[in-house]
């Protein structure tokens, strides 16, 4: 449910990028097709041996730089938590 609440906003996806740069889905083996992944995500899936794969690479955003003001957001964040 996680999954696709995340494709039906793509505003929440542009904010994991803007954070990280690079991003990735993980989940059981199964719970979600490569496929289904939108570009630049990647997919990381557990086994059943406990063991992670990754199934789909995550395309790095080249030349990412976080902006000062995500940078701020998240350290008020933090102080707050």
């Amino acid at each position: 449910a996680d999954f696709r609440s995340d494709l039906a906003n793509q505003a929440k996806g542009e904010a994991y990028l803007a954070i990280a740069g690079m991003a990735y889905y993980c989940c059981p083996a199964g719970l979600i097709e490569p496929d289904d992944v939108p570009a630049p995500f990647g997919l990381l899936v557990e086994m059943p041996d406990g063991t992670f794969e990754t199934v789909k690479r995550a395309r790095r955003i080249k030349d990412h730089i976080i902006n000062a003001d995500t940078v701020m957001q998240l350290m008020v964040k933090l102080k707050s938590d």
